[in-house]
This record gives structure tokens, C-alpha cells and sequence, in this order.
């Protein structure tokens, strides 16, 4: 469905989903949209992505999630992002007693960058503890039977500076945010007669009519929409 830029969209959530949305409505030219969050600032406490640290790299066992992480991680690369980004490398590695299926995971993550040329030199396979000191010398135990491999092209983001940041961004540019347990809480979502979603209501009693909703509340979801509950895995 095809909507106006002026038209009033809702976002239900201030973490990394719901400020990224936010991100990308403004950025696409909307310019009514509002960003519900329960906690009184952004970081937010109940976002999972409020951390000191978060891993950044590419390499998973579906094609497809390196692909678009590999893209993101450009986008990390601009003002923006980048004086949160730290490309530092990233070991990902098994012990000797390391169960199958994580030994499993490791080669399917190994296979999956070493077929694409982002990763030409920048991979490195660590067998021996020399190998993993090459990289790493704080790692003083004896090693034995680690191996894996060492990505250049990773690192970690600092992603609750990055989450403040990014709402500071997104206010300026006129998104609005309704903060705090009782304008900022959604306690529901409103229907019209045939079933279609027009908005939220608030803690505070109040509602905001929007043409678009969107529920990025991560696994707290299905407290507004216990259908999906069943589908939340992650």
C-alpha cells in the first residue's frame, strides 16, 4: 500500500528496530513519524542492543545474511555510524572439546566467507598457538586443540552510543519521540470495524492515529500481538 510522505506513521519501540525504521522513513522523505518508547531516554533499558559492545562480521551459515551484512557493514563506514565502529578483527574459533555442532558451525562460517572475494586476504586460518598469538597475544593458555580462523573485516560497534545517536539524528530531522511509562508506553493497538490497524493507545489514556503502525518491540511483541507470539524464535 502505497502511503504520503506526510502521512503520520508509528513506531512502536525505540531500540535498534524501531530507530532504524525511523532512520529509513526519514531518509526515504516521510516526515510525520513518531517513535513510542517506555523507557524515559534513549538508550533504552529494555532494548536488547543497549551494550557497550556488539560483534560485527559477516560470515553465517546463510548466504544471504552475509550478503546483507556486508552491506551494513558499509554503512557503518559514514559519519554517521563510524566514530562507533571498531575494526578490530574477530577470532572465531573451537576448543578441542568443542561439541560437533559448533565445529559444524564454524566450517559452514569459514565456507561462507572464503567464497567471496570481500574476504580475499583478509581471512587467516589459525591451527597453532603461534598462530593465534600472531593476532592476539593476550591469549596465554596453552591452545590446545583450538583452531578457527582470524576476520580482518570485523570488529564490534559501541551500539548504545550508536542507538543515541542515531535518535539524535532522527530528531533532527523532525521525527518525534513520546518517551516514558505513561506517553511513551503503547498499551494497545486500535482497529477500525474491518480489522485494519489505526493506531496506538498509550498509558496515559491518549491516541495517535496513524495510517502505517509498526511493532518493533523484539521479543516483547507479542505483548501487543499475542498471535505472533508462537513465531517469535529469537
Amino acid at each position: 500500500m502505497a502511503i504520503g510522505k506526510s502521512s503520520p506513521v508509528a513506531v512502536v519501540g525505540g531500540g535498534a528496530w524501531g530507530l532504524s525504521t525511523a532512520l529509513h522513513l526519514v531518509e526515504s522523505g516521510y516526515t510525520n513519524v513518531t517513535v513510542f518508547d517506555r523507557s524515559h531516554s534513549v538508550p533504552s533499558p529494555y532494548s536488547a542492543a543497549n551494550d557497550l559492545n556488539k560483534i560485527i562480521r559477516a560470515e553465517y551459515e546463510d548466504p544471504f545474511y552475509t550478503t546483507l551484512t556486508l552491506e551494513a557493514i558499509e554503512r557503518w563506514k559514514t559519519p554517521l555510524f563510524g566514530p562507533n565502529l571498531h575494526q578490530t578483527g574477530y577470532i572465531n574459533c573451537t576448543s578441542g572439546r568443542a561439541p560437533q555442532r559448533s565445529v559444524d558451525t564454524l566450517a559452514k562460517n569459514f565456507a561462507s566467507a572464503s567464497c567471496l572475494p570481500t574476504f580475499a586476504n583478509e581471512i587467516r586460518i589459525l591451527r597453532e598457538k603461534k598462530d593465534f598469538n600472531n593476532v592476539a597475544w593476550q591469549l596465554t593458555g596453552e591452545l590446545t586443540g583450538f583452531n578457527g580462523y582470524f576476520n580482518r573485516l570485523a570488529g564490534y560497534a559501541h551500539s548504545g552510543n550508536t542507538l543515541a545517536r542515531v535518535q539524535a539524528f532522527c530528531a533532527s530531522k523532525g521525527v518525534r519521540f513520546l518517551l516514558g511509562e505513561r506517553v511513551g508506553k503503547v498499551e494497545a493497538f486500535i482497529y477500525n470495524v474491518c480489522g485494519r490497524c489505526t493506531g496506538v493507545r498509550t498509558a496515559d489514556g491518549s491516541t495517535h492515529d496513524a495510517v502505517v503502525t509498526i511493532c518493533a518491540l523484539g521479543a516483547n511483541a507479542a505483548t501487543l500481538v499475542p498471535s505472533i507470539g508462537k513465531f517469535a524464535i529469537a
